[in-house]
């Protein structure tokens, strides 16, 4: 049976998964980004990139930090969680010939992964059930790499 500490960070995770999959479907619908082909919540120390090249999103742990603070003589016990909200999509890459992405294709790219650092934090900072407690704390991009490039934000939230 899980503790109530698992069922916290993992309800938190769940529910942080399913604003950023839902933002960002309404987002590819109304042609802001392109659609994600995988979104959800992933273990490890980092994010797998097999389904960049049509666009991967997650919610991963990143670690977790007790918090001991004394009130009215009680030990209350809590939680600083850390968790890592990303998105992922293929890179402009060199073509058949040899040739670089063009000037138009690498803007496109920035453009995107810009949108995409937008709707990550108004994810965090403004959906109903996780934005009361999330702290965003730093966006980090990352690519191009195995032909992905993307970025993602380090949130923080306390769990009591």
């Amino acid at each position: 049976m899980p503790t109530f500490i698992e069922q916290q960070v993992q309800g938190l995770m769940n529910d942080l998964a399913s604003c950023l999959c839902s933002t960002l479907a309404n987002a590819a619908e109304a042609g802001e980004v392109p659609a994600v082909c995988f979104c959800g919540v992933i273990p490890g120390t980092d994010a797998v990139l097999d389904f960049c090249g049509e666009g991967q999103a997650w919610v991963r742990l990143a670690g977790i930090i007790p918090v001991i603070e004394e009130q009215f003589n009680d030990c209350v016990m809590q939680y600083d969680v850390t968790l890592e909200v990303g998105v992922a999509r293929c890179a402009p890459m060199v073509n058949e010939l040899g040739d670089p992405p063009t000037l138009a294709e690498q803007f496109d790219a920035n453009v995107t992964l810009v949108r995409d650092m937008g709707l990550m934090h108004k994810v965090i900072t403004c959906c109903d059930t996780v934005a009361d407690q999330g702290r965003p704390e730093q966006f980090t991009t990352f690519g191009p790499e195995g032909d992905c490039l993307g970025g993602a934000w380090m949130a923080t939230w306390r769990i009591v």
